[in-house]
């Protein structure tokens, strides 16, 4: 039986590798897909890395391991989101079913692996273990070893170390995540070397890290390509260079009978505008917030400074004081701000629940549900279908004011694209702009917000390369989805598929595939062990700063 590799690349998009790879600046990458099998690779219906990662670990989709994004609803108010972990996903991992089957697994940087879990094997966590965890690997005392032999390891560069408000601070930040490639490459190579392993994955995140910050420097067609520095247009490039030696590092001496796999999570593209779907929501009446309620000036004072000399100083200062009380208040609740609770995008303290129809998290749109929601005014059964239907239309109207596009390219509905009995935690709605991002602020003046420190989005269309022995040559297919990856690697090591898994075994082996193994069902997909909140708050307060840098949140 032979061996699996999967370099996963975080963002990585054919739009640009292709151009590249004919202009000779990637050769392993142009190797590979020569002599292998290529196609793009549909991400989850929300394009997220933490639900497409975990999707392509489990092959099933977000409504059967629960993870629609970095949030999950909060256990005491269905309006608020916490920060999800290892423990959080309902399905097992590929290295708990190969576990299982006796099958020796190594996982590294792979996003809400964190608090690592007990696999035979190995586990590095990656994006959502905090900076001081004591704790980041399994077994436990893998981390000591992982640090005595390659001190400069971490599990993300922190952009908070750098000042990106000039070219001297963007330039040292793009420095430390070029080295961190150079150094998780490194690290992946010795582990690769010290185990006799079945299943290696190692995850790349910084190349969604640079494409998030330096899009626009790259892209002369983008919005704000002018108004950006033009020495560091070659970022994005110099990343996918990296990349690619590093591809070179880990598959040199390989045994023969292994096959590597190359994926990412999601493609990337322009981002140039935010859309706060919140405020369009209190625009049009679906969304009430407490206006005025916690700091209102009697009216009758009001009425006395019209009428009493010297009391109009004394009306203003109190107005004035009146007014800083209130943006203190919504600065307090605004999920934007790095003191509160982490994910807490919708404040039930400034949102009127009795008369508030909808509401939007950072994953869609979610109806103020009967039943489903603590203070629900909407009747599934009597309202709920119209007042989507309404959304819509209402959505698909909406213009960007700079160019006259349609702001919304995709809107779907989750009960059409999610399935499974964890799909009530999933937005009603989940909506796709091409060239922005819907955010869930709702303390906005304006629907519109220019995206200028943003400027990179994720997009559906990530990329696959299969290369290596009994892997045809050569061959492109048509399409394939991200929870096709772990049925292919269950084929590819002779265990059976479960019958939960959504994903198919992908058409990439020379002489074809045998329906029999494919048919073949066992065991479950499905973890008996509930979710534990493992975050202190001063953690959950450093992973929100790393996450809104990223562009995960405002």
């Amino acid at each position: 039986m032979g061996k699996i590799l999967v370099i996963g690349l975080d963002g990585a998009t054919f739009d640009l590798i292709g151009p590249w790879i004919k202009e000779g600046k990637l050769p392993n990458l142009r190797s590979m897909q020569d002599d292998g099998t290529m196609s793009t690779l549909n991400s989850t219906p929300f394009p997220s890395s933490g639900p497409a990662w975990v999707s392509s670990v489990t092959g099933v989709n977000p409504g059967k391991h629960g993870i629609f994004g970095f949030g999950l609803r909060d256990k005491q108010s269905n309006y608020r989101l916490q920060l999800a972990n290892s423990t959080s996903i309902e399905a097992k991992t590929l290295p708990l079913l190969l576990t299982e089957y006796g099958k020796f697994s190594g996982l590294m940087n792979m996003p809400l692996s964190y608090p690592p879990y007990k696999i035979n094997g190995s586990i590095i966590s990656g994006m959502l273990t905090p900076t001081e965890a004591e704790t980041y690997t399994f077994p436990p005392g893998l981390q000591h070893e992982l640090l005595k032999d390659i001190p400069d390891y971490v599990t993300e560069v922190s952009p908070f170390d750098f000042d990106l408000n000039n070219t001297e601070g963007k330039v040292l930040y793009v420095e430390e995540l070029l080295k961190s490639i150079r150094v998780r490459t490194s690290a992946a190579k010795l582990l690769m070397d010290q185990s006799n392993w079945d299943f290696f994955m190692v995850v790349f995140s910084e190349l969604d890290r640079i494409q998030h910050k330096f899009w626009a420097e790259m892209d002369e067609s983008h919005r704000f390509n002018k108004e950006k520095d033009k020495s560091l247009s070659s970022t994005i490039i110099d990343a996918y260079q990296e990349l690619d030696k590093a591809i070179g590092i880990l598959i040199d001496d390989l045994p023969p009978e292994t096959q590597i796999l190359i994926i990412s999570d999601h493609g990337f593209g322009a981002c140039e505008e935010i859309f706060y779907l919140n405020r369009f929501l209190e625009e049009r009446g679906f969304l009430k917030l407490k206006k005025g309620k916690y700091f209102q000036i009697p009216k009758a004072l009001k009425d006395i400074a019209k009428r009493i000399p010297g009391t109009r100083k004394l009306y203003k200062r109190l107005k004035s004081e009146q007014e800083l009380e209130l943006c203190k208040h919504r600065r307090d609740s605004d999920p934007r701000n790095e003191s509160k609770k982490i994910m807490q995008w919708v404040s039930d303290e400034m949102i009127d629940w009795s008369r508030s129809r909808a509401f939007a998290d950072q994953y869609g749109l979610r109806i103020n549900m009967k039943g489903r929601e603590p203070e629900g005014i909407v009747d599934k059964k009597l309202e709920a279908n119209k007042l989507i239907d309404d959304l819509i239309g209402e959505l698909n109207q909406l213009k960007f004011p700079h160019n006259n596009k349609l702001v919304f390219t995709d809107i779907k509905l989750s009960r059409a694209v999610y399935h499974g009995p964890f799909v009530e935690r999933a937005p009603d709605l989940i909506t796709y702009m091409d060239v922005g991002e819907p955010h869930p602020a709702y303390n906005v003046k304006t629907l519109f917000g220019d995206s200028f420190s943003t400027t990179g989005a994720h997009k559906k269309e990530g990329i696959f390369i299969a290369w290596g022995k009994g892997i045809k040559n050569g061959e492109c297919l048509e399409s394939a989805n991200i929870a096709d990856i772990t049925p292919t690697i269950c084929y590819t090591l002779g265990i059976p598929l479960t019958p939960e898994m959504d994903g198919k075994v992908l058409d990439i082996f020379e002489g074809g595939l045998d329906s029999c193994k494919i048919d073949e069902r066992g065991g479950t997909s499905m973890r008996k062990e509930r979710a534990q909140e493992i975050y202190r708050v001063d953690q959950e307060s450093e992973i929100k700063k790393r996450l809104k840098d990223l562009g995960y949140i405002d």
